[in-house]
């Protein structure tokens, strides 16, 4: 017996907040394997909607991914997943490498002992995640379909012409 498929609605990322040296930060974890992290949001008008932290005495817009390691640590694949802006510059990468060296080593920590602390917000965010990755092959595939009816279309009325040359 064939079941019928409840539409699918996009789901959204498990969210809060968790304490760093940096202070407090925001989360969404996306799967069971990847969270993002950034400040708080603003209370005064900014350009990113972010409210900076401190790293090293220089405040920084603060923006990161980090994933679960086999060891279940979690830290970013490499230092280009940690993304400092300084508020007062307009320079694209003003920032120093310890400053990206030490966000990364403060967020990793905070966060592998934040996600072992709360084991149960993973889950649903890996419910999330494969949910939307079915949408998301749901709407290529409908894309595909239209595409081979227009295919075979076309072809029917090459096959048409084809048949009133003969």
């Amino acid at each position: 017996m064939k079941t019928r498929e409840v539409a699918r609605e996009w789901a959204d990322h498990v969210t809060g907040e968790f304490d760093t040296s940096f202070g407090k930060l925001r989360f969404a974890v996306t799967s069971a394997e990847h969270v993002h992290i950034e400040g708080l949001k603003a209370t005064e008008p900014s350009v990113y909607n972010v409210a900076s932290v401190l790293i090293n005495r220089v405040a920084y817009h603060l923006s990161a991914h980090l994933h679960r390691k086999p060891d279940g640590t979690w830290d970013a694949k490499d230092s280009r997943e940690i993304y400092l802006s300084r508020p007062d510059s307009v320079k694209a990468f003003d920032y120093s490498l310890a400053a990206v060296q030490k966000a990364r080593s403060v967020l990793s920590a905070a966060w592998t002992k934040y996600a072992a602390e709360h084991p149960e917000i993973f889950r649903p965010a890996q419910l999330g995640h494969i949910n939307n990755d079915i949408i998301r092959l749901d709407e290529e595939i409908a894309e595909a379909e239209k595409k081979l009816a227009d295919l075979k279309a076309k072809r029917s009325a090459l096959l048409s012409q084809e048949k009133a040359i003969a």
